[in-house]
């Protein structure tokens, strides 16, 4: 059974729940083509924008109405519910940064397309 945590922000309870393997592969694969946002720069060591609006089915217009306090308490229960995925997320953003201090990625390599 999914996990599922309800939280309230204002006078509104929003539901959040723990995302399939195959949603998170969906998400993981969106970010290449996805533009990086004002939220994703507030929240830029956390979920993905992605994640978050699935987990909780709130559209990204609904979420950039919503006060940063906001946001944090919403992004703190969709990662309550989704601790696999974060860990996920914090392994690869480690071998990303080991990566790059080890001089194995660039910079530059990062915002290119791989070569088909």
């Amino acid at each position: 059974m999914r996990k599922e945590k309800r939280v309230t922000l204002g006078e509104e309870e929003i539901v959040v729940s723990e995302l399939t393997v195959e949603q998170v592969t969906n998400v993981m694969d969106g970010l290449e083509a996805q533009q990086t946002g004002t939220l994703d720069l507030l929240f830029h060591d956390r979920l993905p924008v992605a994640a978050v609006s699935l987990a909780s089915a709130l559209s990204s217009k609904k979420l950039n109405g919503m006060a940063p306090s906001e946001l944090d308490t919403l992004w703190k229960a969709v990662e309550d519910v989704n601790p696999f995925f974060v860990g996920m997320v914090e392994r690869l953003a480690a071998f990303g940064q080991a990566a790059l201090a080890a001089g194995n990625l660039s910079a530059e390599v990062l915002k290119k397309p791989a070569a088909s």
